[in-house]
């Protein structure tokens, strides 16, 4: 199957535009999971926006872009406040019983209670800013890019003849990237701001891995076999990735509790506990993606 460069991106822009709009109708009727797919429907979109950006007009494709991470901005606020909800309860849940007697009634409560009113109030302010004529306008700006998406100037007309051909390169690219920066990163004894860059690591990787899927999913296009494996490898770094990230992210705000309670007079045992579970849970997670760039 050949398609030409500019009706593969034409179709995959506009597939993600639409889902966007469709994902945003979801979210103010407050539909399970609505939050996620939203942004997993802008970041797809962002994505492939700067994967292929070498293949389109600077500008415009800037523009987008912009709009695309300002908006993902307000949704991962209230998509943040979903997952250590969620990720909070897992915890508790799971706690094995002679840990479960040394975290409290009190401390499971004040817990509970923060996230609860951390996520409602990180919605309400979502919905504001989705009511918002300035959004209203953003959406319209991408859809209206997305129709047609203006291509860079001094492409070839190889280039533009063979899509799948032409967005290959890029792809690998990118992803070979990836891997040499973890194993760059993995390699430093102590490095400085690890955990900081794993995380920018990791969102990179998902950022590859959207684009290729966009592009996949809206034309049917096969970007090839080297692409598929090297696609497989980098999500199962991903994913060791982000449940690093996620066990930092509910680190820092368990010791945020902590400080309240102590302020407060309350015991924080329970909060120790909850914590050294979490940093034990971060090294053996480490120990992981070692072993999952060695695989790569």
């Amino acid at each position: 199957m050949v398609m030409d460069l500019g009706s593969a991106l034409a179709r995959t822009t506009g597939a993600e535009a639409d889902s966007l709009r469709a994902r945003d109708a979801l979210v103010r009727e407050d539909a399970p999971d609505s939050v996620h797919q939203m942004r997993v429907s802008a970041r797809r979109l962002r994505s492939v926006l700067q994967v292929y950006a070498p293949l389109l007009a600077e500008a415009p494709r800037r523009e987008v872009a912009d709009t695309l991470r300002e908006l993902g901005r307000h949704l991962s606020v209230t998509r943040d406040a979903e997952v250590l909800r969620e990720l909070l309860e897992q915890r508790l849940d799971a706690l094995p019983a002679p840990a479960a007697e040394l975290v409290s009634t009190p401390v499971v409560a004040r817990l509970r209670r923060t996230a609860g009113r951390r996520h409602a109030k990180a919605r309400t302010e979502l919905l504001r800013h989705l009511a918002t004529p300035d959004h209203a306008e953003d959406l319209d700006r991408v859809a209206r890019y997305a129709q047609h998406p203006p291509l860079a100037r001094g492409l070839t007309s190889a280039d533009h003849a063979d899509a799948a051909a032409t967005l290959t390169p890029f792809a690998l690219e990118r992803m070979r990237d990836v891997r040499d920066d973890v194993a760059d990163l993995l390699g430093r004894r102590g490095a400085e701001g690890r955990v900081l860059r794993l995380h920018e690591l990791r969102k990179e990787a998902k950022r590859v891995r959207y684009a290729v899927a966009a592009v996949e999913d809206a034309t049917g296009l096969p970007l090839g076999h080297s692409v598929g494996a090297a696609l497989r490898d980098v999500e199962r770094l991903q994913t060791a990735l982000g449940k690093h990230r996620d066990s930092v992210l509910l680190t820092d705000r368990l010791l945020r509790s902590a400080e309240q309670a102590r302020a407060k007079g309350e015991d924080t045992l329970g909060y120790g506990v909850l914590i050294a579970r979490e940093l034990e849970l971060q090294r053996r997670l480490l120990r992981r993606i070692r072993r999952r760039h060695r695989d790569l």
